[in-house]
């Protein structure tokens, strides 16, 4: 596991193999003193504290594209669709998510609150549902696998298996900021929706 991953056989075998992301971004560049980004873990930053236990800098990932992202979202609200607010558009609000209320309405399945079964019952009852699930390669906050993983075990009938697309880019959880993978994205879009309402 530790050659496929990159990182110390030490370190993995002390963690029993139970290797979270931030473990993962900090530790695999950890002899060059780099940190790797959560969203997109191509993008490398130097580590501002390489001597704490816990990193405690920015992610890289985010602080380049957040200023570009709230200002373009800013400027397309008001310039271009003419929305007249004095409320701003900010990528990621920490206010806003500790004011966020998390209320647990629904069914826990094996522990966890998802919705797959919800999909696949969609799905079934509607058998011409057309679902696109896309993902970047290097995004560690929302791993490509575990999506591609958890369409294989839904097990739908081979009549709606092929209505349900799994598709991966290069790029992070913002691939389409990637000029090839933006491009291809939206030449499958296109696709999927001429496809779904033909």
């Amino acid at each position: 596991m530790a050659g496929l991953i990159g990182l110390p056989v030490e370190l993995v075998e002390r963690l029993a193999g139970r290797i979270g992301i931030e473990v993962f971004a900090r530790e695999l560049l950890r002899d060059q003193q780099r940190i790797v980004g959560l969203y997109d873990a191509s993008i490398t930053a130097i580590d501002p504290f390489p001597g704490r236990v816990n990193y405690e800098g920015s992610d890289p990932t985010l602080d380049g594209l957040d200023r570009l992202f709230t200002g373009a979202i800013n400027s397309h609200l008001r310039d271009t669709l003419g929305v007249e607010t004095d409320l701003s558009y900010h990528l990621l609000n920490l206010e806003t998510f500790k004011a966020w209320k998390f209320e647990l309405k629904g069914e826990f399945k094996q522990g966890f609150l998802g919705s797959v079964d919800d999909l696949r019952v969609g799905m079934a009852l509607n058998p011409y549902m057309q679902v696109y699930i896309a993902h970047g390669l290097f995004d560690l906050v929302t791993p490509y696998f575990a999506s591609k993983h958890l369409a294989d075990m839904m097990k739908l009938n081979p009549q709606i298996r092929p209505n349900l697309t799994v598709k991966h880019f290069q790029g992070g959880h913002m691939f389409y900021t990637w000029d090839e993978s933006r491009c291809l994205w939206l030449a499958q879009m296109k696709a999927f929706y001429h496809n779904a309402t033909a």
